[in-house]
């Protein structure tokens, strides 16, 4: 919660020193994960609490798949206008597994952490791959 009033925050100072009020319009949260999971219930709830504090109605969107590239793109080829965020964090991890990206990290900007949750790397239990260094060695 305390995340999500520092967001809040964040938007409201910045909307105090342009020339026009922020929001004049509606946000739109971008989500990368198909709903009912974690990440889409993160978003709505984030969606929720800044539509409270801003006034503005502020949409949560769905665009799973690719490991979250599709929902970057379309950020990515959005307006730069603040007006459509990103709920995504795998732009490390997708630049190792997919060879190419139809967008950069420098079409971004970040503004705030909302969560953080564990990863964890599996191989087959017959593998003779015992740790990450011997599965980085072995890639």
């Amino acid at each position: 919660m305390t995340r999500i009033l520092a967001l809040v925050a964040a938007l409201l100072a910045a909307g105090s020193a342009a020339a026009q009020t922020f929001p004049a319009k509606p946000l739109k949260i971008i989500v990368g994960y198909p709903p009912g999971g974690s990440g889409d219930f993160l978003t709505r709830i984030i969606a929720d609490e800044l539509s409270k504090n801003l006034g503005v109605a502020v949409v949560a969107e769905n665009k799973p798949g690719a490991g979250g590239n599709i929902a970057a793109d379309a950020v990515a080829k959005s307006a730069p206008d603040g007006y459509t965020l990103l709920n995504g964090n795998n732009h490390a991890i997708n630049r190792a597994l997919y060879k190419t990206l139809t967008y950069d990290d420098k079409d971004f900007v970040p503004v705030t952490k909302i969560a953080t949750g564990p990863t964890v790397i599996c191989v087959k239990i017959a593998s003779p791959i015992q740790n990450l260094r011997q599965l980085i060695d072995y890639a």
